[in-house]
């Protein structure tokens, strides 16, 4: 016969379980729409739909695309 105390230190042990498995699977997720670029950096969004050449923002964009045409045109904006 179980005791009471063996019976809800059970209870708590699998409560702690399914926490731990919500809380990872939230975890993964959060991170798999990170790393596919779903949720982007503050300030870190194109507001041209990537095309630099008409951009206005185009001389302070700090996005890789910006950057890598600025360095091929030998830093001119």
């Amino acid at each position: 016969m179980t005791t009471i105390n063996e019976t809800r230190s059970r209870r708590e042990f699998i409560r702690f379980c399914g926490r731990l498995a919500v809380l990872g699977g939230a975890a993964y997720y959060a991170s798999r729409l990170f790393l596919r670029g779903q949720v982007s950096l503050p300030g870190q969004s194109c507001e041209n739909q990537g095309i630099c050449s008409s951009c206005r923002a185009y001389s302070r964009c700090g996005l890789p695309q910006a950057l890598s045409r600025r360095r091929a045109q030998g830093g001119r904006s």
